[in-house]
C-alpha cells in the first residue's frame, strides 16, 4: 500500500468504498441521491413526513403523544391541502401525496381533516432564550433534551412562512418522539442554511462544540449522549452534503460548455457552511465513531487542501485506509 496514493488510487478506493457502501444499503448512486429532498415543497418530502407522523402515532400508547403527532398532521394536511383529488381544500401537490399514501395512512388523516387541535399553553413550548452553544448547557444534559433544544430553537429562527409553519407544527411531537426529531433536523437545517447565511456562524458554533469535546477525549472518558450526539451530527453532515450534491447535479443538468460553474445562492450558502467544519476534526470523529469510509474521506480531502500537512496525518491516514479496505473484503 503507498504511503499517500496518487489521484488515480484515491479515485480506485473511494469507488471501492462507494460500491460497498452501496452494496450495504442497497440502490444505485441515483436511488440513493432520490431519497434526499431538495426543498419542503417536494412531493416525496411531504409524503415522508405524514408518513412520520403517523408512525410517532402509532408508536406511542400516551394519549398526549398521540395528540400532539395528530395536531402535526391535521396542521401539515391542511397546510399542504393534502386531499383527494377533486376536493376542496385539495391543492395539485397535496392531491399527488395523497395518492402516494398507504390505504391505512388515507384512514388515518380522514378524521384529522375536520379536527381542531389546537396548541395548549402546556403543549406551546414557546421561545425561549438558550445558551450558544447549547451543548453542554444545562438544556443538553442528554441527547434528546441537545437534540429537541437545538432543533426547536432553529425552527424559532426560520423566516419563511411555509418552513416556518409546518416545523412550527411539530414543535410539540419533536419534544415527546426522539425518532421524529431526528427525521426532521437535516430538513430543519437545509431550511435555514438556505434562507439566509446570518445564523450560519450559530450553527458552526454548535456543530463544533460537541466535535472539539470528543476530540479532546478518548472514547471511553467520552459521554454516551456525548458520542450519541456526535454520530447523529455526522450523518446529518453527510445528509447536508447528499443534498448539496442533488442540488448541484440538479443545477448542471442540461448545461453544455467548459463554463465556470456558478451555484445558485441556496446552494452556495450550503456549500459555505459545510466548508466551515474543518475536514481533519470530522476525519478523527469518524474514525473515532468507526465510520471509516467516511474518515478516509475527510483526510483525503483535508490533505489535497493542505498538502504540506500530509507528514502529520500520513499514519492517520494509512490506518483509515486499512479499516475501510478490511470492511470492503468483508
Amino acid at each position: 500500500m503507498p504511503l499517500l496514493p496518487e489521484d488515480d488510487s484515491l479515485s480506485i478506493i473511494n469507488q471501492a468504498i462507494l460500491e460497498h457502501q452501496l452494496k450495504v444499503v442497497g440502490g444505485s448512486t441515483e436511488e440513493v441521491l432520490n431519497e434526499i429532498h431538495l426543498n419542503i415543497e417536494s412531493e416525496l418530502f411531504i409524503v415522508q413526513l405524514v408518513t412520520e407522523l403517523g408512525r410517532a402515532f402509532l408508536a406511542d400508547t400516551d394519549a398526549n403523544t398521540q395528540t400532539c403527532a395528530s395536531y402535526a398532521m391535521q396542521e401539515v394536511t391542511r397546510l399542504y391541502g393534502i386531499r383527494e383529488s377533486g376536493s376542496r381544500e385539495a391543492t395539485p401537490i397535496g392531491s399527488q401525496a395523497w395518492e402516494k399514501l398507504s390505504y391505512h395512512l388515507q384512514e388515518m388523516i380522514y378524521p384529522l381533516l375536520t379536527s381542531k387541535y389546537t396548541l395548549s399553553t402546556g403543549n406551546n413550548h414557546s421561545s425561549v432564550t438558550l445558551p450558544s452553544p447549547i451543548f453542554g448547557s444545562d438544556k443538553a444534559k442528554t441527547f434528546q433534551q441537545w437534540l429537541t433544544s437545538w432543533e426547536c430553537s432553529l425552527v424559532d429562527l426560520l423566516q419563511g412562512e411555509r418552513a416556518s409553519q409546518v416545523f412550527s407544527a411539530c414543535k410539540p411531537i419533536l419534544h415527546r418522539d426522539t425518532t421524529t426529531a431526528i427525521y426532521l433536523l437535516p430538513s430543519i437545517l437545509i431550511c435555514m442554511l438556505c434562507e439566509t447565511s446570518d445564523h450560519h456562524h450559530q450553527i458552526t458554533t454548535q456543530v463544533l462544540s460537541v466535535m472539539n469535546q470528543l476530540q479532546e477525549k478518548d472514547k471511553e472518558e467520552a459521554a454516551l449522549s456525548i458520542i450519541s450526539i456526535e454520530i447523529k451530527q455526522l450523518a446529518v453532515l453527510d445528509y447536508l452534503s447528499k443534498c448539496a450534491q442533488k442540488k448541484r447535479q440538479a443545477e448542471t443538468q442540461g448545461k453544455k460548455g467548459r463554463a465556470a460553474f456558478i451555484p445558485s445562492t441556496q446552494l452556495h450558502q450550503v456549500m459555505s457552511f459545510l466548508e466551515k467544519i474543518p475536514a481533519d476534526i470530522l476525519a478523527h470523529i469518524s474514525y473515532k465513531s468507526h465510520a471509516y469510509s467516511p474518515a478516509l474521506m475527510h483526510i483525503e480531502a483535508y490533505i489535497k487542501d493542505n498538502p504540506l500537512q500530509v507528514k502529520e496525518h500520513l499514519c492517520f491516514l494509512q490506518v483509515s485506509e486499512c479499516f475501510v479496505l478490511k470492511s470492503i473484503e468483508r
